[in-house]
């Protein structure tokens, strides 16, 4: 399996196709595997390439996240890029992974060509959005949906669950934003997408709509049904919008 180092650990990563560069970038408690069918895709008409983020998936395993979860891991991203030789590229980064992308444009401004925010998390999260959003994962790997993360993970699947719980119960106490520099220093397009009905962020619409109007650089794109993660759930709407999107 192909790996990278980064700060002494191993990064698992795949890279595949041609043309320019597409970084697909996962959401919390999951892994690149996540995004399967949109790498398969993707990698006919783009260079894409995804990584574990360090603790998921096939990297190797961390003792726990860091508070600033997604700053760090848009840090990992950058790194990645370099080990690659990657020096412009489109980003697509769905939930967790969204806010990920939106840090790597403040961190690598010169690297980041557009980027895609897929089921965007707003600015910030309450300690009850925080709480509900535990507990809605607490139910799921008890119920019948356990299978899915011990698909991403394997056995693991419950420390890298139960590490992503004690980051958001401690970053949502802090009151600190998903991107701490601020969405306005970011200085390139992003088209912020998602859907009404998203059943795991609440009043995703509102949020888009109040991040677009902190950039003149941001657009929007909410879809009324599609539920969470609509670059997967409207996978064959989203991928025409995200190609004509990115190539014009």
């Amino acid at each position: 399996m192909p790996y990278l180092a980064y700060q002494g650990q191993r990064i698992f990563y795949k890279a595949k196709g041609k043309g320019e560069h597409l970084l697909i970038l996962h959401g919390n408690t999951v892994s690149s595997a996540m995004m399967g069918g949109e790498y398969k895709h993707y990698r006919r008409v783009y260079r894409t390439f995804m990584f574990d983020y360090p603790g998921h998936g096939k990297s190797d395993p961390v003792k726990q996240f860091p508070d600033d979860f997604w700053r760090e891991t848009a840090k990992c991203a950058a790194a990645v890029c370099a080990a690659l030789g990657v020096q412009k590229t489109y980003v697509l980064g769905t939930e967790g992974g969204a806010m990920v992308a939106l840090n790597l444009a403040i961190e690598a401004p010169g690297l980041v060509k557009k980027v895609i925010a897929d089921s965007f998390l707003g600015e910030k999260i309450t300690v009850e959005e925080a709480k509900k959003t535990v507990s809605d994962r607490n139910g799921a790997i008890r119920g019948k949906f356990w299978y899915a993360w011990f698909l991403q993970h394997g056995f693991g699947y419950k420390k890298v669950m139960q590490m992503d719980n004690d980051m958001l119960l401690k970053f949502a106490e802090s009151g600190r934003k998903y991107v701490p520099a601020g969405l306005e220093k970011i200085q390139c397009p992003v088209l912020f997408t998602g859907a009404k009905d998203n059943p795991v962020i609440e009043n995703l619409d509102e949020k888009i709509n109040a991040a677009k109007a902190k950039n003149p650089l941001f657009e929007s794109k909410i879809f009324l049904t599609g539920g969470h993660m609509t670059a997967v759930s409207k996978k064959h709407e989203f991928r025409h919008m995200a190609e004509a999107w990115f190539n014009k």
